[in-house]
């Protein structure tokens, strides 16, 4: 009776063990894929923030394409030609006053 006390206790032992080193692993599991998922959300925290950055980047493109297209219809008016006639190459209109300055040599 006291040999199969002892291997009970010595199974008892080696169970209990064998039970713990189970559950350590379990453990390191739970904290290994906790981890991962805290890294994991961190990346889509950045990636969303990143998404949000580049949607305001869209919309703000888009509008400089609308004033660019805006321009561009203006500048194939007459009267952008003439504006630019009159600042570069001092284009007068009929009833225009001409002012010259006077170089102080006569």
């Amino acid at each position: 009776m006291g040999k199969r006390r002892t291997r009970l206790s010595r199974e008892r032992k080696i169970m209990k063990n064998t039970m713990m080193m189970i559950l350590l692993v379990v453990c390191i599991l739970f904290a290994a894929l906790f981890i991962g998922g805290y890294r994991l959300n961190k990346k889509i925290d950045s990636a969303l923030a990143t998404k949000a950055e580049l949607e305001d980047q869209i919309k703000d493109e888009e509008a400089r394409k609308e004033e660019l297209a805006e321009l561009e219809e203006y500048m194939n008016t007459d009267e952008y030609i003439r504006e630019v006639a009159r600042e570069k190459l001092g284009l007068v209109d009929e009833g225009d006053i001409i002012f010259k300055k006077d170089d102080g040599k006569k």
